[in-house]
């Protein structure tokens, strides 16, 4: 009987787990991954200093990096829900005074809260269109050559 309860309590929840978004478990199992890790660093790191570093770095930068730099991160935020965008300040087109305000609103309460909006199918897909990239990559690549140049300079370094 207790077996059964187990069961049945496990279905209930994994189901309502479910029940937020059409993913499968290899999206969720992704998700999950990148949302502990996401977890973690939040609450290691210290995010005044974080937030002052990456501030200055913005300032520093000319309009036409920041611009470059911003499409570029835009390529992959862009398909978070419209009210997750509006909420935390995320345009197509943004400006390094706006970057910089939306950043320093930011506390580990409001990125917790915002690490658990991603949808799961984001960060899964962005994690598969990665590891596809990678694979196309290393497929151009002349693996065993390398091997044998990384070796050969081994040999030369410590001699015959």
């Amino acid at each position: 009987m207790k077996k059964f309860i187990i069961i049945l309590l496990l279905g209930v929840a994994s189901s309502a787990c479910f029940a937020q978004e059409d993913v499968g478990l290899q999206d969720k199992i992704i998700a999950s991954t990148f949302k502990t890790l996401a977890r973690t660093f939040v609450a290691a790191v210290d995010i005044e200093k974080l937030k002052e570093v990456n501030a200055a770095k913005i300032n520093k930068m000319d309009e036409e990096k920041f611009d470059k730099r911003y499409a570029a991160a835009y390529k992959i935020i862009k398909d978070l829900p419209p009210d997750v965008k509006t909420h935390y300040g995320v345009f197509e087109v943004m400006t390094k005074k706006w970057a910089i305000a939306n950043m320093r609103l930011l506390d580990k309460k409001r990125i917790y809260a915002l690490i658990d909006e991603v949808p799961d199918k984001i960060i899964a897909g962005q994690f598969k269109t990665y590891i596809m990239k990678q694979k196309t990559e290393l497929q151009d690549v002349d693996l065993m050559g390398r091997i044998q140049e990384f070796w050969q300079r081994i040999i030369e370094k410590t001699g015959p």
